[in-house]
């Protein structure tokens, strides 16, 4: 049970990495200079959770997904080809809007984890979670 959450988060980190890039890429007008950095801050984020989520489920022995499809297949969040012009707000909105449904996500997480009694898998969990309700705080207060 704890292997396919983990793999569901290691998916969903591979696809958001991917998808943040995008943004950094594509970003455009006024606020260029602002969400290009943001993104780029947020993807090196992700990497992190990305790598270091991968490297626990191998401490416990379990096989983390690791290929582009497994990511797709086991994301949370959704990806979507960048074919027409995207406004940085819908940009922005839609980092939110995955960031909110990780969040859910983490919740169930530390659920899972505390009944499951791995504490620290639980506190890896209880910090990310952390920082994605901050930057999902901040991410509303931008689109106010």
């Amino acid at each position: 049970m704890i292997e396919n959450y983990l793999n569901q988060f290691v998916g969903t980190l591979g696809v958001l990495y991917t998808k943040l890039h995008q943004y950094h890429w594509y970003v455009e007008g006024e606020t260029f200079f602002t969400l290009h950095e943001l993104f780029e801050d947020y993807y090196d984020e992700v990497d992190g959770y990305f790598d270091e989520f991968a490297e626990r489920m191998l401490a416990l022995e379990l096989s983390p997904v690791s290929t582009l499809q497994e990511f797709l297949d086991n994301s949370w969040i959704k990806e979507h080809p960048y074919k027409e012009k995207m406004d940085h707000k819908a940009m922005v909105q839609s980092v939110k809007n995955d960031f909110t449904i990780i969040i859910g996500k983490l919740e169930q997480g530390i659920k899972l984890t505390d009944e499951q009694e791995d504490y620290v898998t639980n506190d890896m969990l209880i910090a990310t979670k952390q920082n994605f309700e901050k930057h999902t705080w901040m991410l509303r207060a931008f689109l106010r």
